[in-house]
């Protein structure tokens, strides 16, 4: 590390990401196989990522599959992530819509 720019880079995780892509990549070529590429990782922050490993995206329970597919289906939310707590803000919008939705 010789400059600012270089330290900002080691604080960043789609940096390392794509870093660590590249040298895949780079011992795929050389060994003549194809190389795996990861799912949308490298443009995610950290917090991003471990709430990927923390919430499932579509681990709604049997029970609540068809008010998430309303709420969906509703432009009242997206559906994804239905285990992970919700924020005021998050909840405010999707009441807002909610209250749309009958008019």
């Amino acid at each position: 590390m010789d400059s600012a720019a270089d330290v900002k880079k080691l604080k960043d995780i789609g940096f390392f990401n794509n870093f660590f892509q590249a040298i895949a990549d780079g011992i795929a070529k050389f060994l003549g196989v194809i190389s795996s590429k990861p799912t949308q990782m490298a443009n995610k922050t950290k917090g991003e990522i471990l709430v990927d490993k923390q919430y499932e995206r579509d681990a709604a329970s049997q029970n609540f599959k068809e008010a998430q597919e309303w709420v969906k289906a509703n432009s009242i939310s997206d559906g994804t992530y239905p285990q992970r707590p919700v924020t005021r803000e998050e909840a405010w919008a999707m009441l807002y819509r909610a209250s749309k939705v009958n008019k």
